[in-house]
């Protein structure tokens, strides 16, 4: 659902802190941003209407990106605040390596990017002394699972996807405009043996990250299967993801563990339309022929 409002901010915003540049997307992402838009300001009359400020705005509404487009000629700066991060197809070439976007693209920020810092976008740069790299199509997940390391490369490819390359030594390379196939480079700024505290400071961030509003409090993020998406449910009642999400989380934080939900309508014996899901529990009234309910669950006769 997507909601506009004007924001009539204080004058002054306070400085925001532990946002990155992601990437610069195309005007063909505004289309995309309504799914997962929580807020949007269209105003000159706020700090959101300034690159920083919509930074701010959106740490203040404890979302994960913040996506802004300057105001051009007759037409007021847009600002929004989004859940669900825009794709790597919708990456559009920057202005400059430093990730200052163009003129009528839209500058994308991570928000929850605690420890990294965005050094510049590159050719012919190396990171090793890590794992392999590996494919995403979430980049918030290349931030997420290369924490432990000091270097880290992210690249947008024409799949749509990210590819991403952690690791403890980092051959920079030289400086390109930041564009889909350029690597863009990120640091902690730490030595090696600052892992341990950049491991916390990544679990903290996680839990922050796993506040931020995907779904209604009471609902839970459920991936779709077969598709990089999810659905909104509420596990408590869910006929087939009773307890838990069937299939797991969409993109769940560091370190958690969930409990595997049950499709009740798919227990042995339930006869159709005789089974409900009350407080993430199963509950059968009735079995099929050849069952008998005991102690709440259909039993084989003769077994």
């Amino acid at each position: 659902m997507f909601f506009s409002t004007v924001a009539l901010w204080a004058l002054i915003a306070p400085a925001t802190n532990g946002a990155v540049f992601m990437q610069c997307s195309s005007p063909e992402i505004q289309p995309n941003l309504l799914s997962g838009v929580v807020n949007a300001v269209t105003t000159t009359l706020s700090p959101a209407a300034e690159f920083n400020g919509c930074r701010q705005y959106c740490v203040e509404k404890n979302m994960v990106f913040s996506i802004y487009q300057p105001g051009l000629a007759g037409l007021l700066a847009s600002c929004f605040c989004a859940a669900l991060e825009p794709e790597a197809e919708y990456v559009t070439k920057a202005k400059d390596p430093a990730g200052n976007c163009l003129p009528g693209s839209y500058a994308v920020s991570y928000l929850p990017s605690a420890p990294w810092s965005f050094t510049s976008c590159a050719t012919g740069s190396t990171v090793s002394g890590g794992p392999p790299p590996f494919e995403s199509y979430q980049n918030s997940k290349c931030f997420k699972d290369c924490a432990a390391y000091k270097h880290m490369s992210m690249v947008s490819t024409e799949d749509g996807s990210y590819m991403c390359t952690c690791g403890n030594t980092l051959v920079a390379g030289t400086p390109a405009t930041c564009d889909r196939g350029v690597a863009q480079l990120y640091t902690t700024g730490a030595t090696a043996s600052g892992v341990a505290r950049r491991n916390k400071i990544a679990r903290e961030a996680a839990r922050r990250n796993a506040k931020r509003t995907l779904c209604p409090d009471f609902q839970t993020a459920c991936i779709i299967p077969g598709t990089d998406s999810f659905e909104c449910l509420d596990t408590g009642m869910e006929l087939t993801s009773c307890g838990g999400c069937s299939d797991g989380v969409f993109d769940p934080p560091l370190d958690a563990e969930f409990t595997a939900g049950v499709d009740c309508t798919a227990l042995p014996g339930v006869a159709a339309g005789a089974v409900s899901c009350e407080s993430g529990q199963c509950v059968i009234w009735d079995c099929a022929s050849d069952y008998a309910l005991v102690d709440g669950a259909c039993v084989a006769l003769g077994a």
